[in-house]
């Protein structure tokens, strides 16, 4: 494993959407935490606490959109958020925060998805990670989805008098 003091090496050039992207995320990780891991798994650490802050604010701007500041141009903000991170799962078959903090901890540690799997009592194995992480997401993408289209057929059913209950 590398220390934080030493420079990342990887020839860019044949590497692939999810390795780029890891090694960036890794390059911005030890750039801003650097000072404070004194080892990669230190900094994995920091990687699967940030990654499960992430999760949790998501979670919290998802239930604010819909209870305390329930506006279209909020609820599209967080729907877009959402998006990424589902397009990102999807495209990349994986998560890159989840790739980076295999990476530093290694293969055997623990990752964020695996609080669902334990809570859901689901056995924790590749396949179940990537199925609940994948569920999880698209349905968010979804239902957050159809209730914009919802909230803009409404919203055009008011202005154009098209319904009796608009």
């Amino acid at each position: 494993m590398t220390s934080h003091t030493q420079p990342i090496k990887q020839d860019q050039s044949n590497m692939t959407l999810k390795e780029t992207s890891v090694f960036l995320l890794e390059k911005f990780m030890r750039y801003f935490y650097g000072w404070l891991a004194e080892n990669d798994e230190m900094l994995g650490r920091i990687v699967y606490v940030l990654h499960i802050f992430v999760f949790n604010m998501i979670l919290v701007l998802i239930i604010v959109s819909h209870t305390i500041y329930p506006v279209f141009w909020f609820q599209v903000f967080v729907f877009l958020i959402v998006f990424l991170v589902w397009t990102q799962h999807v495209i990349l078959r994986t998560c890159i925060c989840t790739s980076l903090e295999r990476k530093l901890i290694g293969k055997s540690a623990p990752i964020s998805v695996d609080i669902i799997l334990e809570t859901l009592k689901i056995p924790v194995s590749t396949e179940s990670r990537m199925g609940v992480t994948l569920l999880i997401s698209s349905l968010t993408v979804f239902f957050l989805g159809f209730e914009i289209l919802s909230r803009i057929s409404m919203n055009l059913r008011e202005q154009f008098q098209w319904s009796l209950w608009g």
